[in-house]
């Protein structure tokens, strides 16, 4: 680390250096005419004034050789700093040339006493005269005075703009953020120009500074000077663009932009220069001002990497989002560290570079040997930070085996913090084991960083891995702000990251090598840049799939490998999505065993001939399925496809899908069409999805469907605790008539979770009736509901059946009222006594069937029995009895049974209304309470019958050993088994040829 003698701060060798730079970083000596200040002088108080040095480098000093017509310089007449005084008698100044210029602008600032008219600047073209509360510009031809309110014996900011129109031209006066405008009359012609003086006229007051321009600056270079000037003299500005005057006002430099012109280089009268904004636009500004510390080093206030800084610092106030900006440090004298140890150090909060909020831009600066200056590129600077120049100490390593916040770990017996270098050395192992913070971090060969659980390590520089590395625990944050940030690989294996985020409002980028990602990934600001890198793989398998989390719009540059499992199951259909953005059917097929698409695995033959298509989606517009014949067919973002999955003819052995692209990402899709009618989404996100947060309107329903591959049918989700719907899955919706036609995918509607399973299974814990075959596996189902809401109509609280692509597949649904449409889920109103529902099946193949009853304690809830009629055979089934019914049926679809239920045995009878039922109901049976027993009344036909009473809970369960007796003819039996019991209960009593089913509170 190498040293060097620092100098003090010399103005007047720095003035020397750099005296072709303007006031607030604009203009230099080709179009500033003369730039006075009395700050320059450094006299002595109450010093007569010979000569005022022009420091605009034009060498145009202001002079008066007689001393009986000096002016006088007095020290700490505003905010702190000198002016020179006028005695309205006989004092002033002329400048050792003339100025000539027609095109002006001028900036004075001064205080007048004089109550008559006195002069105050004259040049060969223009007059600015004084009197009492105003500031007037003088034009000749007729002679003509252009005034402008000023309160007299006060200091303010003053402008002149004009053109060099010989006969006219437009007149500017600007006092403060006051303005007058003018069209004025002819240009003056006066022999020499003065300050102070103008014929018989002579000014009584003082001027701490004058500035003229020959040109008419734009606005933004005029608000930017007026800043410059209202901050150093603590006056009004005509815009306040610095807001720190009081701790960082000196040499207050800018750049903006306004609709006339723009300022994009300002260095001004001192070491800084500030260039090349990225985003400047029309109001933007970005202004900076230091401390007037000078240029000595110190060792106090800084954090544990940086071994001294300057002392003189830099405050940031920024207007609108002029962007980064490029930032260089002239070092002239005052270097104090080798080219490459120089650091830009930030602090966004109290101006203490050594008590937290401190962070280093890293990134090597770049060196300038003719300049002998330090450039930082690219910096994004916080409003009101401060920043200055450092040296790093080098890096702090690893000494020993340990965790990262324990001092033993490391070399500086410190622990590492934010902008720190920190270096992993080998053979040590480092453990994050709680949050932490580093700056630049290298992990060297041989070495290791691990996580314990959840801890996070926040990082504000560039990460380098040289040693294979897997993360299976923990987060790494990117955090940085000044500059963008980097991770590079270069351990020549796959590094894998359990969870990456980045907040870096430049972004991050990730460079060589291969990479990998299984837990979490979150881009909050600035992207994430892939292309750098061999790889990045957002991993998944079995056991479970990576995640984005909410992000920002295109928070993704450069191609991913998106992976998405797929478990073993039955060959079947599979609803999938596409998570990248231009994914075609090639991202499928080189995984999958696809046909007719025009892959590497050729065609299978179609049941009955013809080439078995095995990708397809849905045109909800013609109501048809649309078949993908080639590998090019896109994979619309948004969209559902149905694809056949197939290892061997019967079976998919399970496999992951690889997706190459650019993730999707943001609030931006297209918002998905639909229209009435069945229609095939699919999740664009890799990460799971809320389906309530796709909603746009009340007409889209509240449920959806995901085909079964297992059942080969569709399964039905609805309802409050319906599932998220997992990456890359297809799903369809019915959308009822009416109302807007479109979904919405949002960032905001990611839930968190890295099960690798496509679709989660929940129990509605619905009444439900399941249709198998003994020919194949699959299966469906019926759900029922109630709500007193419903009807026997079609309704919103209903959802309808749609019809599995596979013809072997069994189906059984409802039918309503008022419609033909079969319904998969049937919601009741349980204030009807009795209902008769028809219940339709598709028989996909002949054979032998089974339909049962599941969840029957939600029909108990409502209803005390519960009867599966079939029509054919002639059969009612008491499904409280025997959950499960047999039977044969042809290939087809039959609507041949219905579903009874009520609360009056009469009026299932009724119901029924046909003979050969295979339980009678008749009503010699008959549960009472009498003095708080129960007692069961029987009547029967034959001689002797054996009773058997149970007692079952509303889930179903039974809660009492069966009570059993023998008994003839008429009689009671006392049930004092039931006195223990306290609830709702269903008690079913069985005879030889009756049963009883009664729902009783006990």
């Amino acid at each position: 680390m190498k040293k060097i003698v620092v100098f003090l701060f010399c103005i007047f060798q720095l003035y020397s250096l750099i005296g072709q730079t303007g006031p607030g970083g604009v203009g230099n000596s080709t179009n500033i005419k003369a730039w006075l200040d009395a700050s320059s002088l450094g006299l002595s108080n109450a010093t007569s004034v010979s000569s005022w040095t022009d420091i605009s480098g034009n060498s145009n000093a202001a002079n008066q050789l007689t001393p009986a017509n000096q002016p006088t310089f007095f020290t700490n007449q505003i905010n702190g700093l000198p002016a020179i005084s006028f005695d309205g008698i006989d004092d002033f100044f002329d400048f050792s040339s003339n100025i000539t210029a027609g095109n002006v602008t001028i900036f004075a600032v001064y205080l007048s006493t004089k109550t008559s008219m006195g002069s105050l600047l004259t040049t060969q073209k223009h007059s600015l005269r004084t009197e009492n509360n105003k500031v007037s510009a003088r034009y000749v031809s007729p002679n003509n005075l252009y005034r402008r309110l000023k309160i007299n014996g006060t200091f303010s900011v003053f402008s002149l703009q004009t053109d060099a129109g010989l006969t006219s031209g437009f007149l500017n006066l600007r006092d403060g953020n006051g303005l007058n405008t003018f069209t004025r009359t002819s240009l003056s012609t006066a022999t020499t120009s003065s300050i102070g003086k103008e014929s018989t006229l002579f000014l009584d007051g003082q001027i701490a500074e004058i500035i003229i321009f020959d040109q008419i600056i734009n606005s933004a270079k005029r608000k930017i000077v007026g800043s410059h000037l209202a901050t150093k003299y603590n006056l009004t500005a005509e815009q306040n663009l610095y807001a720190f005057r009081s701790t960082n006002s000196n040499q207050v430099i800018g750049i903006g932009q306004e609709a006339d012109g723009n300022q994009t280089v300002a260095r001004g009268l001192d070491s800084l220069q500030i260039s090349n904004p990225s985003s400047l636009d029309n109001g933007d500004y970005l202004l900076v001002g230091n401390d007037g510390a000078g240029f000595g080093t110190s060792t106090i206030n800084i954090p544990g990497s940086v071994v001294e800084r300057w002392n003189q610092t830099w405050r940031v106030d920024k207007t609108g989002t002029p962007g980064s900006v490029d930032l260089e440090f002239f070092l002239g004298s005052n270097n104090f560290a080798t080219n490459t140890d120089y650091v830009l150090l930030i602090e966004n909060v109290d101006g203490n570079f050594g008590n937290g909020g401190t962070f280093l831009d890293l990134a090597i600066p770049s060196y300038d040997a003719v300049n002998n200056s330090i450039t930082f590129s690219n910096v994004n600077l916080v409003d009101g930070s401060y920043f200055t120049l450092a040296e790093t100490s080098g890096e702090i390593t690893s000494i020993a085996n340990g965790n990262w916040n324990s001092p033993g770990t490391w070399s500086c017996g410190c622990i590492p913090g934010s902008g720190e270098l920190v270096n992993i050395e080998s053979p040590f192992n480092v453990v994050v084991n709680v949050n932490s913070s580093v700056g630049n971090l290298i992990i060297k060969t041989g070495s290791s960083l691990t996580f314990s659980g959840n801890s996070t390590l926040s990082t504000d520089g560039d990460v380098v891995i040289q040693a294979p590395t897997t993360f299976n625990d923990g987060t790494i944050a990117f955090t940085g702000s000044a500059s963008s940030q980097s991770v590079t690989n270069s351990s020549g294996s796959t590094i894998s990251f359990n969870n990456l985020s980045s907040s870096n409002p430049n972004g991050l980028n990730i460079l060589t090598g291969d990479w990998s990602l299984s837990g979490s990934l979150q881009i909050t600001a600035g992207g994430m840049d892939v292309s750098g890198a061999n790889s990045f793989t957002l991993t998944s398998d079995a056991t479970s799939t990576s995640q984005i989390l909410p992000s920002m719009s295109g928070a993704f540059i450069g191609d991913f490998t998106v992976q998405r499992h797929i478990s073993a199951r039955n060959a079947n259909f599979a609803n999938f999505s596409s998570p990248i953005q231009s994914a075609t059917v090639a991202d499928l097929d080189d995984d999958l065993i696809l046909s007719g698409v025009g892959g590497a695995n050729g065609n299978a033959i179609a049941n009955g001939g013809g080439i078995f298509r095995s990708v397809q989606t849905y045109d909800f517009r013609n109501d048809v399925h649309v078949i993908l014949p080639s590998l090019t067919e896109p994979l619309v973002v948004g969209q559902g496809y149905e694809v056949y999955l197939a290892s061997t003819a019967s079976s998919f052995n399970g496999g992951t899908v690889d997706f190459v692209g650019v993730p999707n990402s943001g609030n931006s899709f297209p918002t998905a069409r639909i229209d009435q009618g069945w229609n095939l989404l699919g999740n664009p996100f890799h990460s799971f999805i809320e389906y309530d947060s796709i909603k746009t309107s009340v007409w889209i329903p509240d449920n959806y469907y995901i085909f079964n591959t297992d059942a080969g049918s569709y399964s039905f989700f609805d309802g409050p605790g319906k599932p998220p719907i997992a990456p890359s899955q297809g799903f369809w919706i019915f959308k009822i008539p009416g109302g807007n036609k479109g979904v919405d995918f949002k960032e905001s509607g990611k839930v968190s979770s890295t099960s690798s399973a496509f679709l989660r299974k929940k129990r509605n814990n619905r009444f439900e009736l399941h249709i198998n075959n003994d020919k194949n596996s699959f299966t469906h189902k019926a759900e029922f509901n109630f709500d007193v809401n419903s009807t026997s109509r079609i309704d919103e609280n209903d959802a309808f059946f749609l019809t599995s692509p596979l013809e072997t597949a069994p189906a059984i649904y409802t039918i309503s009222s008022n419609s033909s449409e079969g319904l998969v889920l049937n919601s009741l109103d349980p204030l009807e006594i009795s209902q008769k529902i028809p219940v339709e099946i598709y028989a996909g193949v002949e054979g032998n069937f089974s339909i049962k009853a599941e969840n029957l304690e939600k029909i108990y809830e409502n209803y005390s029995c519960v009867y599966l009629q079939d029509k054919h055979e002639g059969k009612t089934i008491d499904l409280s009895v025997d959950e499960s019914y047999s039977f044969f049926s042809k290939k087809g679809t039959d609507q041949r049974f219905n579903l009874i239920l009520s609360n009056n045995f009469e009026d299932c009878e009724d119901l029924i209304q046909m003979k050969g039922v295979t339980q009678t109901l008749k009503h010699g049976l008959e549960l009472r309470n009498s003095n708080g027993i129960w007692h069961l009344d029987y009547t029967l036909d034959e001689e002797q019958n054996r009773l058997e009473v149970k007692v079952y809970s509303m889930n179903g369960a039974l809660v009492i050993n069966p009570i059993s007796f023998s008994a003839s003819g008429s009689g009671t039996w006392p049930l004092q088994e039931l006195n223990s019991l306290h609830g709702i209960y269903l008690i079913q009593v069985i005879s030889n040829d009756e049963i009883l089913n009664k729902t009783i509170k006990l």
